[in-house]
């Protein structure tokens, strides 16, 4: 059996040729009031991040082979500890308070990409398992134990596809490393508020998901119970047929003659 290919090691370049040097003991002073909001954003989004990975591997093994996620969290815990380095002292003579708040920013940043590529690998694992569970029954069979499914949930799966791509499509950091727009994220809450809005919306698709998955010893019994149904049926028919025939046929005969009744 063929295995996977080994991922090849991107590196981030914000991480290349680092200076850290120790210096003694710590001299530098950053505003708390910034750093505590930025541990504050990093923690929420790491919690989410790691969050969606752990669902997305209970929803699809293959998952764990999806390297980037946990790349992209071994990039911003790079960031931490070079910024945790300055505040003990340990920075190289061209780190300042800035550096700091500009290594949470990036951290918070590589965080924001896990989450992102986290759940958009969920989010297509649920749908995909959805259309799986529905594909071996009939309309008639899913309609029948899931009344609301082609009025309610189906609908709202579509509704709920085109607000994955709407926040995808929006979420312009995933696909850029630009300093500028890790800054951007590092000092806005808007980073917290599309991972509220995307989580959200991956709580109820799985939701949805679980709800057809449990309904699936139903669906099999309803089809296996219309299946006896259908072959009673069929065989009711094939009899009173048969029946029906020979006693034309009979009839024919002994009008032309040809048999005596």
């Amino acid at each position: 059996m063929s295995h996977p290919p080994e991922p090849i090691e991107q590196e981030d370049p914000d991480l290349k040729d680092p200076n850290l040097v120790p210096v003694g003991t710590p001299t530098l002073t950053v505003d708390g009031l910034q750093i505590q909001t930025r541990w504050a954003r990093l923690v929420e989004i790491h919690n989410q991040a790691k969050s969606i990975a752990l669902l997305a591997e209970e929803f699809d093994p293959d998952s764990k082979l999806f390297f980037q996620p946990a790349m992209e969290l071994r990039h911003a815990l790079e960031h931490v500890i070079r910024a945790q380095a300055v505040l003990a002292g340990m920075g190289g003579k061209d780190t300042d308070g800035d550096y700091v708040l500009h290594s949470f920013d990036k951290a918070i940043g590589h965080e924001y990409r896990a989450f992102f590529d986290a759940a958009d690998w969920l989010s297509v694992s649920i749908r995909q398992r959805i259309t799986k569970t529905l594909a071996r029954f009939s309309n008639r069979c899913v309609d029948a134990v899931l009344p609301d499914y082609y009025k309610q949930l189906r609908p709202e799966i579509d509704q709920i596809c085109r607000k994955i791509a709407e926040i995808r499509g929006a979420k312009d950091i995933a696909r850029n490393t630009n300093s500028d727009i890790d800054d951007k994220i590092g000092k806005s809450a808007e980073a917290i508020e599309e991972v509220d809005k995307y989580r959200d919306v991956i709580a109820r698709l799985t939701a949805i998901a679980e709800r057809i998955q449990d309904s699936t010893p139903a669906l099999l019994d309803w089809r296996r119970k219309n299946l006896c149904s259908a072959l009673l049926k069929w065989v009711l028919g094939a009899l009173i047929g048969g029946i029906i025939s020979a006693i034309f046929t009979a009839w024919v005969l002994i009008y032309l003659g040809l048999a005596k009744p």
